[in-house]
């Protein structure tokens, strides 16, 4: 009978990435926060459902401006295990918007929706950058979308590392979740409609995608003469 292999769920493969930096300590102490790690793991998972009952959009990436003096929004982390954003990406990704004027005056912006089945193909904005109409009731800056999705990186991350045998630095990670030229404007309602990326369900072409995002940012490291790994 032939081999099947399975891919590994997120979880796992972060559990193994967390074992590249305690493989030199007791099995028994490895054991234990493998068990500890799993138990918070289900307690989180177990919230986590708990909120999409409540709340169907809590997988959407939004913004709240009030948070962010500079206008750039405060995106609210929505996905486990996901580095936080760099400051001003709302703005470099949004920043191509262009003026809507009413009988001459400016009113607010219109941004092309990159999101793939978009019905409108324009983002409506307010004079706050805010997303008129919204799918909240309070009016939200639209997200920052990713064109390659974050568990297709992280999935090709880890197994670099694992490969490796070392830990990828933090900023290293953060650079290629924040990789502009993998980023893109969208409605919320199309960033929402769109389909969640897993480990389990990465697709060739995403994962051969996001090892040319990883590349790229790879060789922007190289062209400053810094290092990706840890230690």
């Amino acid at each position: 009978m032939p081999n099947r292999s399975k891919k590994k769920s997120l979880n796992s493969l972060r559990i193994d990435r967390d074992g590249i930096t305690k493989r030199r300590r007791s099995p028994r102490f490895n054991s234990r926060y493998l068990e500890s790690a799993l138990k918070k793991r289900r307690i989180e998972e177990a919230a986590e459902e708990e909120l999409r009952e409540l709340d169907p959009e809590i997988d959407c990436l939004v913004s709240d401006s009030s948070l962010d003096a500079d206008g750039d929004g405060d995106f609210i982390l929505k996905i486990p295990g996901r580095p936080g954003k760099p400051a001003n990406t709302w703005n470099l990704v949004y920043g191509h918007r262009a003026v809507r004027r009413m009988n001459g005056l400016a009113v607010g912006f219109t941004v092309p929706c990159d999101e793939p089945g978009c019905p409108d193909r324009l983002i409506v904005l307010n004079g706050k950058g805010q997303e008129v109409p919204g799918i909240t009731r309070k009016p939200l800056k639209p997200p920052v979308c990713h064109i390659v999705p974050w568990a297709a990186l992280e999935t090709e991350l880890i197994q670099k590392e694992s490969q490796a045998k070392k830990r990828l630095r933090d900023d290293f990670r953060k650079a290629v979740c924040w990789e502009p030229t993998n980023l893109q404007p969208g409605h919320a309602a199309c960033n929402l409609r769109g389909v969640k990326t897993t480990a389990q369900t990465v697709t060739a072409t995403e994962a051969k995608a996001a090892r040319q995002v990883i590349a790229k940012v790879e060789q922007d490291y190289a062209t400053k003469k810094q290092s990706i790994w840890a230690g």
